[in-house]
């Protein structure tokens, strides 16, 4: 039997906290679960509503959150948060948006304003302040969200920012403190596009407390950046070394930033997959699948005039204009790029307009030719 998924849902999400004295390290998070899809069924509880109304909606809404949002305190009383919790967004075609947020508290725990002084609360009493992508919990359990801030492109994701503040505790507890109810809807912009979430870059089982991200897709020829990120434990912890298994396929090249936050050129040399290593002075390691696709049929490129309302006088540039060129990945799945051309501003005139312009795509630059009738 087919159900048609109603456009607004509600995903529950847990929230755990422990207080743990010896425990020097944040643990990544657990993983994800498909809140959204219909007759499934994750380790987060998920409200699906089905509708039999009469109203089409062919696209099925899709969103994955984390399992569980660790929060742990150390002996010196420093809480930690997961640096790599994020809301996933499946659709490839629509872009979706965080619309409410609403903590329900469980375990005598206790939602407390963010600016209050949590040293000066009794120590290992109940209070919880939570902070994501900047906005805070009230005392009410609930959030007040920032405008377009929870928007989540097509086939991308957002990261959560999350952000945790307790009063002192002194006793090892570990309790399961509030479950988050998010509300999603469409968020009405299908055109913008971000990074795609790759699932073989966030392993479970790694502790070291080092993320590696990438924002772009890396073609054979052409060059992409890493975004490294770790806790440099105010200076002392450094970035060693950046490595790649197997160079023939990628190799790394300059580093800018600064420690805890650095940014690496890596190449593309072949179609592949490389391991990318990344070491610190600490001695903890980390492991990043880097993929290099390849060009598809480049009789797929296809090239759309994003303002569908030019009239004769108006000018045409570079950004104007979305390339969209099909990928493939190592695992031998097509993706889509979106970019822009080379080429000069046009002014359109009454008739056909031709439109001369240069792609350049990994290492090689192409030859286009976009017609617009005005």
């Amino acid at each position: 039997m087919k159900h048609k998924l109603h456009k607004k849902l509600v995903a529950l999400q847990m929230i755990a906290i422990t207080s743990l004295l010896s425990i020097s390290q944040v643990f990544a998070m657990t993983g994800f679960d498909e809140v959204t899809k219909a007759g499934n069924t994750g380790q987060s509880t998920v409200n699906i509503e089905v509708t039999a109304d009469s109203e089409e909606d062919p696209t099925l809404f899709s969103a994955y959150i984390p399992a569980t949002l660790p929060i742990k305190v150390d002996k010196d009383g420093n809480v930690h948060t997961p640096s790599n919790a994020a809301i996933v967004n499946g659709v490839a075609t629509k872009g979706i948006a965080v619309t409410n947020i609403q903590a329900n508290l469980d375990n005598n725990w206790q939602a407390e304003n963010w600016n209050t002084d949590f040293s000066a609360l009794p120590e290992n009493s109940k209070y919880v302040g939570l902070k994501l992508r900047g906005d805070t919990l009230s005392n009410d359990g609930s959030f007040s969200l920032t405008s377009n801030n929870w928007r989540i492109p097509k086939n991308s994701y957002i990261d959560l920012n999350m952000d945790a503040k307790l009063p002192p505790q002194s006793v090892n507890q570990k309790s399961d403190a509030a479950v988050l109810s998010f509300t999603l809807d469409w968020s009405g912009d299908d055109t913008s596009t971000g990074p795609k979430w790759d699932n073989s870059s966030n392993n479970p089982d790694d502790t070291s407390g080092i993320r590696v991200r990438s924002d772009n897709i890396l073609i054979t020829g052409g060059s992409s950046t890493l975004n490294i990120t770790w806790d440099n434990e105010d200076g002392t912890v450094s970035l060693a070394s950046v490595t790649s298994s197997n160079e023939a396929i990628a190799t790394v090249g300059s580093m800018t930033g600064e420690e805890g936050n650095k940014t690496v050129s890596v190449n593309g040399l072949r179609y592949g997959k490389s391991n990318i290593i990344v070491t610190l002075s600490n001695g903890k390691s980390t492991s990043y699948v880097l993929k290099v696709y390849d060009i598809g049929d480049t009789n797929n490129i296809k090239m759309e005039l994003t303002n569908k309302n030019l009239k004769a006088g108006d000018t045409v540039r570079a950004n104007d204009i979305n390339i969209s060129v099909p990928v493939v990945s190592p695992d031998g799945e097509t993706d889509y790029v979106t970019l822009h051309p080379q080429m000069d501003d046009v002014v359109l005139a009454d008739g056909a307009n031709e439109l001369p312009a240069k792609l350049l795509l990994g290492g090689s630059l192409y030859d286009l030719t976009m017609t617009i009738n005005v």
